[in-house]
């Protein structure tokens, strides 16, 4: 992936130094090959989180311990190169499973549930999600006090998996589906309730940010508007909600096409034409 496009590359050429953290062994996935390729000026893995803290006896790093790290990057990526300053944070205080802490250790209990899922798991996980949004808000405090124009993203990656559902295509959506949210201290209107696919976020971030895109992006976020839902496992959904199948034929047939096309072009590393650059050299 060398020579992949991607959200670093595109802001690279905008001039922006590019930081990567995450406070897990570099092996892991082996993102240590991975965000090397991907071209990020500083990376950062476990070692360099010297005093890690945790919530009661869970065995990951809490947030609020990585955002104090990550205000000391940031701050010292500004001071050193007066440049823009990309950051891509992988935290990692919410893995399952939930049944470390003793009960009474936990923040948030459930008076009321009539599910099948052990009460004790959610309540280590509704307390871990908590201090993730105690944590945030201390995040925004931070950026919201700078002079230097500040956009925040920030994403799970899958809902929790408490319960066997059934396997319906409605469903799949489901046990896949994830909040997130944008902050920013400028003004970003007419972004609210946004359905997007986790590859179309970064593109997403790029268009409420205000910066330029290279073209492949700027399909991308074009084909947002009628298709915001693209999964891994055969089906996409357009705005109406309606589930299609990649196989078969019908009026979107073409846009996806192209965008595999697009997306297969940028992968192999053929990105020479005007697709894949911001500026057109």
């Amino acid at each position: 992936m060398s020579n992949t496009s991607s959200i670093v590359s595109n802001l690279q050429e905008l001039g922006y130094y590019t930081i990567s953290m995450h406070p897990a062994p570099a092996g892991n996935y082996a993102r240590n090959e991975g965000y090397k390729v991907l071209g990020f000026d500083e990376i950062h893995f476990e070692n360099d989180y010297i005093n890690k803290e945790y919530y009661g006896n869970r065995k990951f790093v809490s947030d609020e311990c990585i955002y104090k790290y990550m205000f000391r990057w940031y701050e010292d990526a500004i001071n050193n190169n007066d440049r823009p300053v990309f950051n891509y944070l992988l935290a990692m205080q919410n893995p399952g499973d939930w049944d470390t802490n003793l009960s009474e250790t936990d923040i948030i209990h459930v008076e009321k549930y009539g599910g099948k899922a052990d009460i004790d798991r959610i309540n280590e996980y509704l307390s871990c999600i908590y201090l993730s949004c105690k944590s945030f808000d201390e995040l925004v405090e931070y950026f919201n006090n700078s002079s230097r124009p500040i956009i925040v993203c920030m994403v799970g990656n899958h809902s929790p998996a408490f319960e066997e559902i059934s396997n319906s295509d409605k469903n799949n959506l489901l046990m896949r589906e994830t909040l997130f949210i944008m902050w920013a201290n400028f003004p970003i209107e007419g972004k609210r309730d946004v359905l997007v696919s986790m590859n179309e976020l970064g593109p997403f971030l790029l268009e409420c940010a205000g910066v330029d895109m290279i073209p492949y992006y700027q399909y991308i976020n074009e084909l947002r508007k009628k298709i915001p839902v693209l999964t891994s496992y055969g089906k996409y959904m357009d705005s109406e909600g309606t589930l299609f199948s990649y196989d078969e034929n019908n009026g979107y047939t073409d846009q996806i096409n192209d965008y595999f096309n697009l997306e297969y072009t940028n992968l192999i590393g053929e990105q020479k034409g005007r697709w894949f650059k911001v500026k057109d050299k």
